[in-house]
């Protein structure tokens, strides 16, 4: 082998190694990339179930009510003899009584 074709295949041979070095190195990055990605993505996922643990525990266990509604005739039929602020008084008592019986389960 001459002098000058050693040379050029050792140069050949080192510029081999530096795209090897710079391969293993960039393959080593994205490596480190996907597991801390990963990483990540399972600590969202346990954070979500976490989240959807906590909204199951305070899910409303039966849905509000509402009265049925009254016709001009009912209402003037438990007004008759009340004045105007009796019947909102006596009004909003039955109305508030509804929705709290719908939300403490109670008959």
């Amino acid at each position: 082998m001459t002098t000058n074709r050693m040379g050029l295949e050792q140069a050949l041979s080192d510029e081999q190694s530096l795209r090897y070095e710079q391969l293993l190195k960039d393959a080593r990055m994205f490596r480190e990339a996907y597991e801390s990605a990963s990483e990540i993505i399972k600590r969202k996922e346990r954070h979500i179930e976490q989240l959807e643990a906590v909204i199951k525990m305070h899910k409303p266990t039966r849905s509000v009510t509402v009265p049925d509604e009254v016709t001009f005739e009912q209402a003037m039929l438990e007004v008759h003899g009340l004045s105007p602020v009796e019947a909102f008084q006596k009004a909003w008592s039955k109305l508030r009584a509804e929705m709290l019986k719908s939300v403490t389960n109670e008959p």
